[in-house]
């Protein structure tokens, strides 16, 4: 399999926080007019500003959406007396949606029984009363033709307009229109019309006018000619709009503050990313700014720029310049805090807003009568210094005197004034004079040029700052800042002799390994002569016994189980909250798993809940928590992880420890530090992803997108801004089933768990049905089903062997999360929540073991570490006494050759054993009948042996002579042609070319599952004879942008590609926003021009 840092520059340099790294190059991502860093309302409006006025401009935001300021602080509606007097103050402040609002309500029947795929209520009403539709798999009612829906309100209204939403994927479910009639009794009908429904983005909706008062409705909804059904999500009749110049609400949500500032960023053409934060600046020649360096998880690149506008929290960028600032005072802050909750926690001063609130059931499909309020605390809370650890310990500190069990929301952060402001180049007035009429001036730094200092941190007396900070002074001024700078960009050339500036953070205390990171750009491809950075310190910001980057399922669970031990633990946390996919992913309720043990302890909902276990147990346990905060790469002394490279909302250090733990769910931190990985391979079958909305009450909203990489900030961007709709929010994290992975000590494998292996340093048993939302890549599954047909929740079990936690050649770190070393396809079986968090905790636990013995991980007694697990009730007592059951003994395999003829039956025995399975085969097929023979020779093809290559080929000429290709399926719910295709393609022999050339020309352009079997095996065989046919499939894909076209020029482009055509499409797909489309295209290119090499 190819490794994927095969894909990325990998810059190892010594750290030395005393002695300095080894001078390198950063990549230029960006080369623009202006550059603003910061993602809240006043970034975004000065941006905005910058382009109309004719720059062309950079954005980065450090969260995973704009508005931080506003949505992230829940500030967010307007004081007494503030009036927004910029036209995206105005949008920002206006939101049409009345979260309430589900229609009237109404009873229906219908003239075509639900599919029991897709089922309805009995009696029917999965179609009203919902909120919003997200998933079909979820959220839909299958009708298997067009379908009547005749709908009786419960008292008769006046009704705007009826409102249908359905799902679509083309040529299988699709709405094509839908004819309404109306009736004032139930007597007398009048039709409307059709009215064709409008499809977007993997769903479709209908809306017709009504616009009088009704009591009955009557709706064909008709399918599309290429679908063979029809998902319904919802039905609404929708009351009348309120009259002009009516307020609709007093708050605005955070989903309308996210998509209006991503909007009017978008309009301005302004190119912008999520998950970025700067880091370093970069100076010309003369010593002035020229641009600055984000860092995020794909690394650290450089962005070229004329001015900067300096828009985050505490100046971070300003601070890196050698600004001067205020003197820091210790003392007591203040600090706002918003919740939403059923009551505020006594003893705490709370303000209740007098806002609605809209709660909705667990799946956020349903309005419930749950009674909610908004509170503002207003706390005092001291700061002892203007840290870093300071500044996150206060966060902690707000969370444990506000909550209270009946919370359902809070802010992703507190609101503060910043404690120091910068020496402008004016100072500002004693009295506020409004945004308009503050000098500009105090927004410059003192002697420095082409920087601007937008927010809390301008020169301005601290008693005034909160008003500066406001969303509508911040966005008026920001306009201001963005014009000026637009302006001062004009009259510069573009910088020259570009450098990082080495600023004045100094460390606390010295380190002589190396620091590692990713420093390959955005995106795998030919890089530019990059910024040159010299030899400089970073600063030290802890040194911890055990650190946990990432505090999801299993990184949280990891650090209450390193705490519990009495290590001094630190747990990283990018987003404002603990549990990862179980909490803000909103996959609040557990599928299936082992529920013993640590993670029987967790509460699985409602979310506020579960997060706060979480927080409070490692708080209870003495951890130290960090929010806010990115892993970006690695300390290592030789073949030893010894600490994290971390990027904060202060700017870029390290954290030593003498155990790591990565739970980023990507192994970014081993990767980083130079773990071979595996992730897009080409078989180029990831699971589906998933962008949450989030909704007052509810914890569980599932959903399937195109698969993503979490790490890339393009992907990212491109899939957080595709999840629209009228939702109170939107899901901070990228809900990705399959990601990066270690390459381990052991590797576990499919055959393991169907075969029921286990082992001697077993720390977890997992348990799920086949819970996959893609396509298999392993042999097996290419003649055999995941479920047995007859028993679709059929549970497997599987053991985890502490190995698989353990990144081959390296020492000192620990994996956890999605990124254990395992096969992609084994993932399923140990992936659901109870299982990932009881691998978290052993992984603490054998974490703090290490740090007391003075070993590394790898060094730890397993039994010991068993034992302790046993005692808590994650594993079962016989584990103490298991051995490895591999290999299996020779009647076993005997046996399986004899049974794999019948529905390829102990084929996993075969396969787990190829040197001893492949001689009795062969002997097998040469003494077998037809029926048989052919059977022996699919198992010996997908094994990779020629040996029954004569049986396979007469079959496919067979097919292809009396057109023998319906897709009928088998007693296993399988295609015989595909199993075919895959067999012939595995053995390798150069003569089945022209025959899966000619199967392609005869399948559809459609039929996916036999066009991946046909494109793979030919791109494997890299015979130049498959070129015309790959070239034939390839032209009629053309433009499709999906799997199979990037599949098919993958494997035009290793058998030959004489014009060119898969290259062209191989680059565009590399110069795309979908992430893994573009590794897996410049992996391709990659290796065939490494091999020219």
């Amino acid at each position: 399999m190819n490794r994927i840092l095969s894909l990325i520059v990998l810059s190892s340099f010594a750290v030395a926080l005393h002695a300095a790294p080894a001078n390198r190059s950063l990549p230029v991502a960006y080369d623009v007019d202006v550059v603003v860093a910061g993602g809240g309302c006043g970034a975004v409006s000065a941006a905005v500003a910058a382009a109309r006025a004719g720059a062309k401009v950079f954005l980065l935001a450090p969260r995973n959406y704009l508005g931080e300021d506003v949505a992230g602080s829940m500030q967010l509606w307007l004081e007494p007396g503030e009036v927004p007097s910029t036209e995206l103050a105005r949008a920002m402040f206006s939101d049409p949606a009345d979260l309430a609002n589900v229609g009237f309500p109404y009873t229906y029947k219908t003239d075509q029984p639900a599919n029991k795929k897709h089922p309805d209520t009995a009696p029917p009403s999965h179609l009203c009363g919902r909120h919003e539709v997200v998933d079909a798999q979820h959220d839909s009612v299958q009708y298997d033709a067009d379908v009547t829906i005749t709908a009786v309100l419960t008292e008769p209204q006046f009704v705007r307009a009826a409102e249908l939403k359905a799902f679509n994927r083309s040529r299988d479910f699709q709405v094509k229109d839908a004819q309404l009639e109306i009736s004032a009794d139930g007597k007398k009908w009048r039709k409307l019309g059709t009215f064709a429904c409008e499809n977007f983005g993997g769903k479709g909706t209908v809306t017709i006018p009504i616009n009088e008062r009704i009591s009955h409705a009557r709706m064909l909804v008709r399918r599309a000619a290429s679908a063979n059904r029809l998902l319904l999500g919802s039905l609404t009749f929708l009351p009348p709009e309120p009259p002009p110049g009516t307020a609709k609400s007093s708050v605005v949500r955070p989903m309308h503050v996210k998509t209006t500032l991503e909007n009017a960023l978008r309009t301005a053409k302004v190119e912008f990313l999520f998950g970025c934060y700067p880091s370093e600046l970069l100076t010309d020649a003369t010593g002035r700014p020229a641009g600055l360096v984000m860092v995020n998880r794909m690394g650290r690149q450089a962005i070229r720029a004329k001015v900067v506008i300096d828009a985050t929290e505490q100046a971070v960028v300003a601070r890196i310049a050698r600004a001067k600032f205020s003197e820091f005072k210790v003392g007591p802050q203040a600090v706002r805090w918003v919740t939403i909750a059923e009551k505020a926690r006594e003893g705490v001063q709370a303000k209740q807003m007098p806002f609605p609130v809209t709660v909705l059931d667990m799946k956020g499909q349903r309005v419930t009568k749950q009674k909610a309020l908004w509170f503002e605390h207003a706390l005092s809370v001291k700061l002892p210094d203007d840290g870093w650890p300071a500044r996150a310990k206060l966060e902690q500190q707000v969370r444990e005197l506000t909550y209270n069990p009946t919370q359902l929301y809070s802010a992703d952060a507190p609101w503060l004034v910043p404690p120091c402001a910068i020496r402008g180049a004016q100072q500002g007035p004693s009295d506020w004079p409004g945004a308009e009429r503050l000098p500009l001036d105090v927004c410059r730094p003192a002697d420095l040029k082409q920087l601007w200092v937008l927010g809390g941190c301008a020169d301005v007396p601290r008693a005034l700052a909160g008003k500066l900070q406001r969303p509508v002074a911040i966005m008026q001024l920001g306009e201001r800042i963005g014009t000026a700078a637009a302006k001062e960009a004009r009259d510069l050339s573009r910088p020259a002799d570009v450098k990082v500036h080495s600023s004045l953070l100094t460390p606390h205390s010295s380190y002589d390994g190396e620091m590692k990171e990713f420093l390959g750009g955005l995106r795998p491809v030919p890089l530019a002569p990059g910024i040159p950075e010299s030899a400089r310190p970073l600063p030290l910001l802890g040194h911890y016994d055990v650190v946990v980057v990432g505090g999801g399922t299993s990184g949280a669970a990891a650090g209450i189980g390193a705490a519990r031990q009495g290590a001094r633990t630190l747990v990283i946390e990018y987003l404002h909250g603990l549990g990862g996919v179980g909490t803000l992913g909103m996959i609040g309720k557990y599928w299936y798993g082992s529920r013993v043990g640590f993670a029987d302890k967790v509460p699985q909902n409602p979310i506020e809940v579960r997060m706060e276990y979480y927080r409070s147990e490692l708080r209870k346990a003495g951890a130290d928590i960090w929010f806010g905060v990115i892993g970006c790469g690695a300390l290592v002394e030789g073949n030893r992880v010894r600490g994290v490279v971390v990027a904060t909302p202060y700017g870029r250090g390290a954290v030593t420890a003498d155990a790591v733990i990565d739970g980023t769910g990507n192994a970014d931190i081993a990767a980083a530090a130079g773990a071979e990985t595996r992730f897009v391979e080409d078989f180029f079958a990831l699971q589906a992803a998933h962008v949450p909305p989030r909704e007052v009450g509810a914890s569980y909203i599932n959903g399937n997108i195109p698969a993503v990489d979490p790490a890339d900030p393009l992907d990212v961007r491109e899939a957080f801004m595709a999840r629209t709709g009228r939702y109170f929010d939107r899901g901070q994290l990228m809900d990705s089933r399959e990601r990066r992975r270690i390459v381990g000590d052991y590797c576990l494998d499919w055959l393991d768990q169907i075969n029921r292996r286990t082992f001697p340093d077993s720390i977890v048993l997992g348990r799920s049905d086949y819970d996959s939302h893609g396509y298999q890549v392993h042999p097996y599954f290419m003649l055999k089903p995941t479920r047995p047909p007859d028993d679709y929740k059929h549970n497997y079990t599987s053991y985890v062997p502490y190995r698989c936690l353990l990144p081959r050649g390296l020492e000192g770190i620990l994996v956890v999360g999605l990124g254990i070393s395992a096969h992609r396809d084994a993932m399923p079986i140990v992936r659901m929540q109870p299982d990932l968090g009881n691998i978290g905790y052993a992984a603490g636990v054998a974490a703090a073991m290490a740090v007391r013995d003075h070993k590394t991980p790898r060094q730890v007694g397993v039994k010991a570490l068993q034992q302790h697990l046993v005692e808590v009730g994650n594993l079962p007592e016989i584990v103490l006494r298991d051995r490895d059951s591999f290999p299996m003994p020779d009647i076993r395999i005997a046996n399986a050759v004899r049974h794999v003829t019948e529905d390829y039956d102990d084929l996993e025995v075969l396969l787990a054993d190829p040197p001893r399975a492949l001689p009795k085969l062969r002997t097998a097929y040469d003494a077998a009948p037809a029926p048989q023979k052919l059977a022996y020779a699919h198992v010996l093809g997908i094994m990779g042996d020629v040996h029954g290559a004569d049986t396979l080929l007469a079959e496919a000429k067979r097919r292809l002579q009396q057109n023998d290709l319906s897709n009928q399926k088998d007693a296993n719910n399988m295609d015989p042609v595909t199993q075919l295709l895959w067999a012939l393609g595995r053995t390798g022999d150069r003569r089945v070319v022209p025959v899966l050339s000619a199967l392609a020309a005869k399948l559809a352009p459609t039929e996916y599952v036999r066009l991946r079997a046909i494109a793979v095996s030919l791109g494997a065989i890299r015979d130049p004879a498959a070129a015309p046919a790959l070239t034939a499939l390839l032209k009629a894909k053309a433009g499709a942008n999906d799997t199979i076209e990037l599949m098919t020029a993958c494997a035009l482009f290793r058998c030959g590609d004489s014009d060119g055509a898969a290259r062209r499409a191989l680059e565009r797909f590399a110069a795309g926003t979908n992430g893994p489309f573009a590794q897996l295209a410049w992996q391709v290119m990659e290796s065939e021009r490494s091999k020219k090499r």
